[in-house]
This record gives structure tokens, sequence and C-alpha cells, in this order.
């Protein structure tokens, strides 16, 4: 019993001076030149591999380490997807793309993948002419089997008119608008004509999402101001 007793005492220990390791260790300069401080004035690491609340320093260099050490293995481009935090994973398609190590077979499969994991990351950005083009070189993409659309589609957005994400329900668009009551978005409709429909999305996440090019919307309307 006493063993027993002292053995978890040990256990214990051990896990608080790793901890307290962990706690000290200094960032690797990679991860260091990659801080950006948040508005409540926690430093978070924001780097391809690593985005995390910089907490544990030690912790986070050796997930660097261990992701760096996977990636010098890897062949599979999904996986290696994967590896890259959320918001760099389009751009990290786009570089295999260019590179030529995805080719147009899989093109479709990878960026309707991750379109949909990013969540709009890369929704806003100034030019986001080439996911357009990623999208056009894929060809119309569609979950649910849609051929591609012959006539106008009436759209809907919660945001700046100028991302590509739009949805066919008002009621998601009203969502998205909203969901930050304190900072409240504009409520946007158009009407998105077949050769500015890149992608519908009908089952992932219930978002009736339309990916469309914004320079080929046409009578775009706000709704709603934004409130700030």
């Amino acid at each position: 019993m006493n063993d027993n007793g002292s053995g978890q005492a040990g256990d214990r220990w051990e896990k608080l001076r790793l901890l307290e390791e962990l706690t000290r260790e200094e960032l690797l300069p990679e991860l260091a030149d990659s801080l950006i401080t948040l508005p409540q004035g926690l430093q978070m690491v924001h780097h391809p591999l690593v985005v995390e609340i910089a907490v544990m320093p030690g912790a986070l260099n050796r997930k660097l380490r261990d992701r760096q050490e996977r990636l010098t293995r890897e062949t599979d481009p999904e996986t290696i997807l994967w590896l890259h935090e959320r918001p760099y994973r389009l751009t990290k398609l786009k570089e295999m793309w260019e590179d030529g190590k995805i080719d147009r077979t899989t093109l479709p499969h990878l960026l309707g993948r991750f379109w949909r994991d990013s969540e709009g990351s890369s929704d806003e950005e100034q030019d986001s002419s080439w996911i357009i083009g990623m999208f056009r070189e894929a060809g119309f993409l569609c979950d649910i089997g849609w051929n591609p659309p012959q006539q106008p589609m009436p759209v809907w957005r919660g945001g700046l008119p100028c991302g590509m994400s739009w949805t066919l329900d008002r009621n998601v668009a009203e969502y998205f608008s909203s969901r930050f009551r304190q900072h409240a978005r504009p409520l946007y409709q158009a009407i998105a004509p077949p050769e500015a429909v890149l992608a519908v999305f009908m089952d992932a996440r219930a978002e009736s999402e339309v990916v469309a090019d914004p320079s080929l919307l046409q009578e775009v309307r706000l709704v709603r101001k934004a409130i700030a």
C-alpha cells in the first residue's frame, strides 16, 4: 500500500517536473518569429505547422519538430495538408498544385475537402484570384452530384460582398451576419449567374453553400448594414 502510494506521488512529481520544463523552455526561433499578440494580451504562435496559445513553449517546440519530421517522410498529399494548421492548408494546397505534386485527378477532391475544412479562413482575402483559379482548374464541384447550374441562383451572404462563400439559405446568412453580437456583419443578397458558380456544397455543415466568383455576381444589394 505504501509502495503504491509512493509510486503515485513519484508519478505526480515527474508530471509536475515535466510541466515546469515545458513551460520554462524557450520557443524555437521560427516559432518565436511567428508570435502574434491577441486583443486580450495573450501571445499566440501562428505558424503553418503550429497555431496555439504560447503557454507551454516546450510542448509547441515538440509539436513543430514532430510535424517537420513526419513531413520529411510523408508522400500522400492529403496527409501532408492535414499536418498543416487550418489557416494554412489552402495555401499549401496551392503550393503543391503549382509544384506539380497534385494532379488534375486529385485536385477536385482535395480542393473541395480543404475549402470546406478552412471554414472561410481565406474567404475575404484582398486577392482571391488564386483560389478562384484552382476552382476553375478543378471544374464545378458539388457534394450531392448536381450538374453545373444552367440558371441564375439567388444567394445570400453574412459578411462583405467580396467574399466567395455565399448561401442559398437566407437563415444561414443571417446566422453568419449576427453570430458575433457585438460586431454584427452586413447582410447581402445577390444573383449568381451560372458562370459565377464554382461549387455548391449542400451537405457540409448544412449551410447550402455556394462558392462564387464575387466579381461575376449581379444585382448585389445590401439588405442590412453592419453593427459596429
